[in-house]
């Protein structure tokens, strides 16, 4: 073990061991939540143990340090199991299932779907299964919303859909032909979870069920943590970095999780390994408790181009400026020195800036790695649908872009979707950060410098949302654009409050230092 454990963690260990009501593990960031789970693990009583991860990577951590005998899984891992048990079948994985069933459905009604409405309708389906919404062909199944005509359309604005009632039956009739084809075995990621927990999929059962990252869980994960386990749950999550509500994740997530068990004691991990002194006291306004471990470096926090910053909030100087040299400073980097890899992190609220940011690195010769690759598909998307033709001027490419940004975002504000006009914004500037950054002649030049943007991995400097960064840390971070938490599209205090734990996500990614700057006096 890398430290003795903290007291806190001692209760915790002390807990698992001698108390058989269910835990609530409360855990800021860095706090060595992986770590206190491999500690209590050896002081479980129960016979058998159920270890649930967020992601395969998280998962392969359990595995590499939990006792053998615990089963270790994904939540599409658990809903595969239980799908495959209640089928009978082995299964057969194809990520491209429903692609292939909305072009035989199409050709089968000798229906014309063009691109756009083909994409519609992949992401209507996709919508459907996450939220759980059964069609009524299936009478005996657990459905988690009325499947009517209201409520697919209803479903199609949530999700920023552009979908008619025409478009909506398509979809049920595409997700109708996904269900029957789950039953003979073929499925795709979302029919693990889907079918398991809507169709009567056979949960293995364990005495104690250990969920981490359960902030992030979904109303349709919740059930399967109650159908897997028999006794006692063991909750580790940090309230402060729930930023999934746009994918699904549960509002008050740890809360929906309460009434699963009948008793409950409360822990908390607030003793941070990772993070410097100087960051810890900065979050005390959202994070109250907040403690450096003894040994943490005291840290820095700089604000470019004037040096260590002297209060919490920050705005930029437009009248001052700094260089990648300033930066190299801040990090105590000497010139001339190489920047070794995943040193340095550049982090922030949006993806426009950091593009930009992108295309500067690279045209001084700095490697990058740009997470995000579905986001360089859904700027494509946003391109092709709107100017189909490669060989469209740059000029007349941006007229279109500009024409369908105010006619989508004059929509969605008066139908008051403040988030959604947030997304579309977001897309829009991205695009035009492009075209900013690259002397383009067509649309086609531009797929293609959006394509070799998102294909960069050599490594050096990783640019990255701060939803993208979540579990990850560097020992230095840049925080580009500290100014746009909150959004000014954040309106209710729910959407606050997600602001406010992307910056402490943000700050907290920094092992040693925090650097505040703004991309428009970057030179």
């Amino acid at each position: 073990m890398p430290h003795p454990p903290t007291p806190e963690q001692a209760a915790i260990i002390h807990a698992a061991g001698h108390s058989t009501a269910s835990l609530m593990i409360s855990a800021y960031a860095g706090t060595a939540k992986t770590t206190t789970i491999e500690m209590l693990a050896s002081h479980l009583k129960t016979p058998s143990v159920l270890a649930l991860a967020f992601n395969v990577k998280i998962k392969q951590e359990l595995e590499a340090r939990l006792p053998k005998t615990f089963t270790i899984k994904t939540m599409n891992g658990l809903g595969h199991t239980a799908w495959a048990k209640a089928t009978g079948k082995r299964l057969t994985l194809d990520v491209g299932k429903i692609g292939k069933l909305i072009t035989a459905t199409a050709k089968a009604t000798g229906l014309t779907l063009e691109k756009d409405r083909w994409i519609a309708v992949k992401d209507l389906v996709e919508a459907a299964r996450t939220i759980g919404l059964v069609p009524s062909a299936f009478p005996h199944a657990k459905s988690y919303r009325e499947d009517t005509p209201e409520a697919w359309l209803a479903l199609a604005e949530e999700n920023d859909i552009s979908a008619t009632e025409a478009l909506c039956t398509f979809s049920r009739s595409v997700l109708v032909e996904s269900i029957k084809q789950s039953y003979t075995g073929l499925i795709d990621f979302s029919d693990q979870i889907y079918m398991s927990v809507c169709f009567g999929g056979v949960f293995p059962r364990f005495h104690t069920t250990i969920v981490d990252e359960a902030q992030d869980l979904s109303p349709m994960n919740h059930q399967m943590v109650r159908r897997a386990t028999v006794s006692r749950l063991i909750i580790c999550c940090d309230p402060k970095q729930s930023l999934y509500k746009f994918r699904g994740a549960a509002s008050d997530s740890m809360g929906k999780i309460r009434p699963l068990q009948a008793v409950w004691e409360d822990y908390s991990l607030t003793v941070t390994f990772r993070c410097p002194k100087v960051l810890v006291a900065r979050q005390h306004y959202h994070a109250p408790g907040f403690t450096a471990a003894e040994g943490n470096a005291e840290g820095k926090v700089v604000e470019l181009p004037h040096g260590l910053a002297k209060v919490p909030d920050w705005a930029p100087d437009p009248d001052a400026s700094w260089s990648f040299s300033d930066l190299l400073r801040a990090i105590n980097i000497p010139e001339g020195q190489r920047l070794l890899p995943d040193t340095l992190a550049i982090l922030s609220r949006n993806n426009a800036p950091l593009i930009t940011m992108a295309f500067k690195l690279i045209r001084r010769g700095q490697g990058i790695k740009m997470l995000g690759r579905d986001l360089g598909k859904g700027l494509l998307l946003t391109i092709r649908k709107n100017v189909p033709k490669a060989d469209a001027s740059i000029e007349e490419t941006c007229s279109a872009l500009q024409a369908w940004f105010e006619r989508e975002s004059s929509i969605l504000q008066a139908n008051k979707k403040e988030s959604a006009v947030e997304k579309l914004s977001d897309r829009y500037e991205s695009i035009c950060a492009v075209v900013e950054s690259v002397n383009l002649r067509t649309q086609g030049e531009l797929c293609s410098t959006i394509e070799s943007l998102f294909s960069k991995d050599s490594g050096l400097i990783t640019l990255a949302t701060a939803h993208r960064a979540k579990g990850l840390e560097w020992p230095h971070v840049l925080h580009l654009d500290p100014w746009r938490i909150p959004s000014r599209w954040a309106k209710s205090e729910e959407a606050l409050l997600q602001e406010t734990n992307a910056r402490y996500v943000i700050e907290t990614r920094a092992k040693e230092t925090l650097i505040l700057a703004d991309l428009e006096t970057f030179k």
